[in-house]
């Protein structure tokens, strides 16, 4: 299953994140997503000047999370966002009103690998069930043909 564009809200500024450790750096949309955006665009996991990773997307699949702030460590290894939600129905049909669950997500580079931690913490009088959708891709293109150089 494709993330649909209605899953996801439009990063604000077009901001990049970029973390590195070693040989391997990754470059993030404001959200943290690896949006997939062609081949012609900088959003990836680069080992050794190779994309390995040209998509990776976070959704929820029931409603959107919505960036309040994103930062990244003094060293570059590390973005944290913090995200809420819209207004949505659940996956046992509950509402849940807008900005009652906070998403912490961190993503980090370390020995030539991207890790996502995710925390979520719900602020309603009721349990709510989520359903996230990931999607990933790969290209395995050369740095010189992501920067339109070949």
């Amino acid at each position: 299953m494709n993330i649909h564009k209605d899953h996801i809200l439009p990063p604000p500024l077009n901001a990049l994140h970029i973390l590195k450790d070693g040989d391997a750096f990754v470059v993030l949309d404001a959200n943290g997503n690896i949006p997939g955006t062609g081949m012609c665009q900088p959003h990836g996991l680069y080992i050794q000047d190779t994309r390995l990773l040209s998509q990776w997307q976070l959704a929820l699949v029931d409603g959107h999370m919505k960036l309040l702030r994103a930062h990244t460590d003094a060293l570059h290894v590390q973005l944290s966002t913090y995200l809420t939600n819209d207004h949505f129905m659940d996956a046992d049909r509950r509402t849940v009103r807008a900005d009652t669950l906070f998403f912490t997500r961190d993503k980090f580079v370390f020995d030539e690998t991207l890790y996502m931690r995710l925390h979520v913490e719900n602020y309603n009088a009721h349990p709510v069930k989520l359903r996230f959708l990931h999607h990933f891709e790969a290209d395995y293109a050369d740095i010189f043909q992501v920067r339109g150089l070949v």
